[in-house]
């Protein structure tokens, strides 16, 4: 990667790539790991990253809300997602909110914009985490060739996580010499500063 001359230049690079990890199967920062706490605990895992909206500084990704991240976000919102990208040498950590969207307008509107193979993942009878004797007692609903009747109660099991993004750290690994950048919004613009690596 050939490191933008500016921390604006850089800060506009990332938002290009998680662009990409969007419309590009395979993208880096397709997928990003979210960081939360709970109960004193640090808990992670790995999410599709399935929208993006610079201007609102907004990510979204999908999640069962029986899954214990829900509770998790619901009780403490603070997040951070984490991203790196092998070839730039790139590492990316996004601070911010989280709000869940359950069954309001916009859940509603990306469960109906969804394939019907993709609503298949919330089918299943279980919420992860749930003990089980066999994994075939996790196994999901059978889609036969037309819109499963069942769709409607699994879209119940469909969460939306939007992340207002609010600081952005940036670290870029170089033979030549790493490269740190932050970035702090201050409720009207985005201020940015170099730092140690």
């Amino acid at each position: 990667m050939t490191t933008p001359p500016t921390l604006e230049a850089y800060r506009q690079d990332l938002w290009a790539r998680l662009d990409q990890a969007i419309t590009t199967p395979g993208a880096p920062f397709q997928t990003l790991a979210l960081a939360t706490t709970f109960d004193g605990q640090p808990e992670a895992r790995l999410l599709v990253l399935r929208a993006l909206d610079q201007q609102a500084r907004r990510l979204t990704h999908y999640a069962d809300r029986r899954s214990a991240k829900i509770a998790q976000l619901e009780a403490q919102p603070r997040v951070c997602w984490l991203g790196w990208d092998p070839g730039a040498q790139l590492q990316l950590r996004l601070y911010g909110s989280a709000r869940l969207h359950l069954d309001d307008d916009r859940a509603r509107e990306a469960w109906d914009s969804m394939p019907a193979s993709s609503r298949l993942h919330y089918s299943g009878p279980h919420a992860a985490g749930t003990p089980i004797d066999d994994p075939a007692q996790a196994a999901f609903a059978a889609y036969g060739t037309h819109e499963n009747p069942e769709s409607a109660a699994w879209a119940r099991n469909f969460a939306l996580i939007d992340t207002e993004v609010d600081a952005i750290d940036l670290l870029h690994l170089d033979r030549a010499g790493h490269r740190r950048a932050h970035y702090q919004w201050d409720g009207t613009s985005w201020q940015a500063r170099w730092v140690v690596p």
